[in-house]
């Protein structure tokens, strides 16, 4: 599940992420507009 937050002008998201059986939050930030948030949010819970 992936949160998205708006930071100034630009966006971050955070996603839990489990590794080992340990959840891990993954949080980057940077993004111009929600969508590329949404997008690389998305590829990072694929892995």
């Amino acid at each position: 599940m992936a949160s998205i937050q708006k930071r100034g002008k630009t966006y971050q998201f955070t996603v839990s992420h489990m590794v080992n059986g340990v959840s891990k939050l993954i949080r980057k930030g940077g993004f111009k507009t929600k969508k590329e948030a949404q997008n690389a949010a998305a590829e990072i819970g694929q892995i």
